[in-house]
């Protein structure tokens, strides 16, 4: 919660002017064999009208190459996908914001002893944190959102895509893309390759 992200963007144009600039002056001055594929990603975005806002003060030239992202971090924003989506190229769900503000956990809440205890007592069967599936709410949100933007790209940003219980549940809902730190990148990549084994399976199957 707070002023971050697309919020900060708005009340402190500045900010983010100046860094869009230094990217998009520094993508631009290479030859273009040498430039790579460049996304900007707007973080906390709960409104369509703060992405429409926030393009204007990061002026990215159309002609640039540069795509333009918004991260879904709050139930608010994933029941406004659809004017979000009008905005931009791509979304990313942030997903262990959604699932904070799902659970209204935050980790310093549950890290040292109300999910251990909550275990021991046999409240819950596992860390819903930890965990996505185990959240009630945070699937059936993604799935919301995958049903209201039918065709735009979307993707997990989180170490829930390095969770294994939490990539089984997501995997289905086809990812353009998951992004996860250098550390659960071993167990990201073996549970997306047993969810395209599985694929190819069952289209082998039913031939």
């Amino acid at each position: 919660m707070g002023v971050r992200g697309a919020r900060l963007g708005i009340l402190h144009s500045d900010i983010y002017r100046t860094q869009a600039q230094a990217i998009i002056q520094a993508h631009l001055n290479l030859p273009p064999d040498r430039r790579s594929y460049l996304a900007v990603l707007l973080p906390f975005v709960t409104f369509g009208a703060e992405v429409s806002a926030l393009r204007e003060i990061l002026d990215v030239p159309s002609d640039s190459g540069i795509m333009l992202g918004a991260m879904i971090e709050t139930p608010e924003a994933v029941f406004r996908s659809p004017e979000i989506a009008n905005e931009v190229d791509f979304l990313s769900v942030g997903t262990n914001d959604l699932l904070q503000f799902c659970l209204a956990m935050s980790r310093d809440d549950v890290a040292s002893a109300l999910i251990p205890t909550y275990i021991a007592e046999k409240l819950v069967d596992d860390d819903p944190v930890t965990h996505l599936d185990r959240s009630a709410s945070a699937i059936g949100l993604l799935r919301l959102m995958t049903d209201l933007t039918p065709g735009v790209p979307w993707g997990i940003c989180g170490e829930h895509a390095a969770d294994s219980s939490s990539l089984r549940a997501l995997l289905p809902l086809d990812p353009a893309y998951v992004s996860v730190s250098a550390a659960g990148m071993v167990c990201t990549r073996v549970e997306i390759g047993r969810h395209r084994a599985i694929q190819f399976l069952r289209n082998e199957q039913s031939r």
